[in-house]
């Protein structure tokens, strides 16, 4: 199926059984002066694939039987289906003429049976939709690629204008195409899993189109310092501890918090536990800080020796179940220790703890660890210290990480919203004005300009249209970068990252496990500003 895909070759997979006489989509095949197409429900097809297989139903045996019959094209995937109804059969259970494919051929045999519908030259993996509304044919194309970008040919079976339509705004657009006997033809930008949504009416008149305010006069760099605000407190996590439980009355060695958890379970129910985790202050939180903790009301909890409440609290953070605890009172500089007690049952589960509020977290970042499927990993060390909050955030000069990464600037476990503010002068105004995010790392950006929002960069190239509020002289333009819950909930300790998906085991992988701290960058490389003229 990727092979068809990333052809460009709409298909769709039938199912057998709904294509039985009576069924919903009752197929039959038909043949005039245009040839022969099986029609299944609504649709109509001029070649069928037969993958490999070993049975097919008897339905399905006539049908393309009938079909190669009338003309259609009918090719064969080895190993070919040998039993009809899982019986054996007197006949073939397909059509003796069926051409032989595979993957390496099937491409060619297609071009050669059936004129291409959307076909697509350039870089990546680009995979196409098209529909029919009446007169108008609606192209859905996208790169699949996480990495690969340029420029692409596209060609659309038919004539007639066509249009690029962006569902963010609304905005429709003429281009410019070029036409070919049935083609039309148009080059397309295709930057990493960018996509572009095409309208054609149809007609033979090709009204030429001259590209909308393309020709890029000025490029200005926004360098910082970038005046830093966010949405919420920021964390660390507590995912390590000693623990102590039954009669014995030493505490272990650190452990992670799933692996004291399964220490305490080897004591079995009713056996009394105790868990203990420290973390370090360089300097105190100015304002509220809390201990955030999943249920705790069976739990008694002690910070530096002062018992906290930790039944009754009503407000929690990030999920209903993650309860917060207010340990601003007794927090100190240095070495501070939590300890957690409770009776170990069926419904007690230990996890990662967190402690949140205004401060910043100094940790130490060693370095590049992996790119993979385009997501970015970055190692920093196994321990890490409160510090005063970060208020501004200048460009850093890396070869391996963002100029700008808020994981590295004081951030690593920050899951929210942080705003980023300056101050530009723009010398001259311009027709059209762009502000581009290059490498993005964030689940998107809301762009700001002078106190209003004007849209948020969601996808490649990561570009925000600012025409109607920018204005000669002094701007203040804010990033709104949005956060996701990675870094805070892991997994945070795989070497090489969390490559193709988490699941639960991703916390419990020895064989890939790492005391540091593996995350993923938070911010970008640069903010441009682009002004345009008419061409």
């Amino acid at each position: 199926m990727r092979t068809l895909l990333g052809a460009q070759r709409d298909f769709h997979l039938a199912d057998e059984m709904l294509m039985e006489p009576g069924a919903p989509a009752e197929a039959r095949v038909v043949a005039d002066e245009s040839g022969a197409r099986l029609v299944v429900g609504r649709m109509t097809y001029r070649v069928v694939i037969v993958p490999p297989g070993v049975t097919l139903m008897a339905n399905t045996v006539r049908l393309l039987r009938e079909f190669a019959q009338a003309g259609g094209q009918v090719l064969g995937m080895e190993p070919r289906p040998e039993l009809v109804d899982g019986r054996i059969s007197a006949g073939l259970a397909i059509p003796a003429d069926c051409r032989s494919v595979d993957l390496d051929s099937v491409l060619q045999t297609l071009d050669e049976v059936l004129p291409f519908d959307v076909h697509v030259t350039g870089p990546g993996v680009i995979w196409s939709h098209h529909r029919r509304i009446d007169d108008v044919d609606v192209y859905f194309l996208v790169n699949t690629d996480l990495e690969a970008s340029g420029q692409a040919s596209v060609e659309l079976r038919g004539r007639g204008n066509l249009e690029a339509w962006a569902p963010a705004t609304g905005d429709v657009q003429p281009l410019a195409v070029r036409q070919d006997e049935d083609v039309t033809a148009v080059s397309l930008d295709f930057p990493p899993v960018g996509s572009h949504l095409l309208v054609r009416r149809a007609g033979d008149a090709c009204t030429p189109h001259a590209s909308r305010l393309d020709r890029l006069i000025a490029e200005i760099p926004i360098v910082g310092p970038w005046q830093l605000t966010l949405d919420g407190p920021n964390a660390i996590i507590l995912d390590r501890a000693q623990v102590r439980a039954g009669n014995d009355g030493r505490w272990s060695q650190p452990l992670s918090i799933l692996e004291a958890h399964a220490a305490i379970a080897d004591y079995g129910s009713g056996a009394p536990f105790a868990l203990r985790s420290v973390f370090e202050v360089s300097v105190c939180p100015a304002g509220p800080t809390y201990l955030v903790v999943e249920w705790p009301n069976s739990l008694e909890i002690e910070v530096n020796g002062t018992a906290v409440p930790a039944s009754g609290t009503s407000k929690w953070w990030k999920d209903i179940s993650f309860r917060t605890i207010d340990i601003s009172t007794v927090v100190r500089a240095g070495r501070n220790e939590v300890i957690i007690r409770g009776v170990f049952n069926k419904g007690v589960e230990l996890e990662t703890m967190y402690v949140v509020g205004s401060f910043g977290v100094e940790i130490a970042r060693l370095g590049h660890e992996n790119r993979y499927n385009g997501q970015v990993f970055d190692r920093y060390g196994a321990s890490f210290s409160l510090i005063e909050p970060p208020t501004q955030i200048r460009s850093a000069e890396r070869r391996d990480g963002l100029a700008v990464d808020l994981t590295a600037a004081g951030m690593p476990f920050f899951a929210g919203r942080a705003s980023l503010a300056q101050e530009i002068e723009i010398p001259a105004m311009a027709e059209r004005a762009v502000v581009s995010i290059g490498n993005l790392r964030a689940a998107l950006a809301h762009v700001w300009l002078n106190g209003e929002r004007l849209g948020a960069a969601v996808w490649p190239p990561h570009e925000v249209d600012v025409t109607h509020q920018l204005r000669k002289g002094h701007n203040t333009l804010g990033i709104e970068l949005v956060g996701t819950l990675r870094n805070l909930l892991g997994p945070h300790h795989l070497n090489k990252g969390d490559l193709d998906g988490t699941s639960p085991e991703s916390f419990h992988d020895r064989v890939r496990w790492t005391d540091d701290h593996i995350l993923v960058p938070f911010g970008f490389d640069e903010v441009t500003l682009r002004l345009f003229a008419a061409a």
